[in-house]
């Protein structure tokens, strides 16, 4: 499959968009509070994901797994795990036609 410019334009301002909300929201949490980052792109169309992911293994003994392949939707989703704090979750639909 072929991505035309647009797709990954709109991808890329995606991923920019969500890491300047992720880089405001560590400025508001203290970043050594983190105990899960994990970073992913889904694609429907090939049911791929490109998925980035640290736990803190210290406080986390189960290792997390995300699985997509049900999902409909192309996204990119960020999501920050807090020590006795929030969950902050931020995705982003990308729209890819199959």
């Amino acid at each position: 499959m072929t991505w035309s410019a647009r797709v990954v334009l709109i991808v890329a301002v995606t991923a920019l968009a969500l890491t300047m909300v992720l880089c405001a929201a560590f400025a508001w949490v203290d970043v050594h509070r983190v105990e899960l980052f994990h970073f992913a792109y889904f694609n429907a169309c090939s049911i791929h994901a490109y998925q980035y992911h640290w736990q803190n293994a210290a406080r986390l003994r189960e290792n997390f797994r995300y699985d997509f392949t049900l999902s409909p939707i192309s996204f990119v989703l960020v999501e920050v795990w807090v020590i006795d704090g929030p969950i902050l979750k931020f995705s982003q639909r990308v729209p890819i036609e199959c």
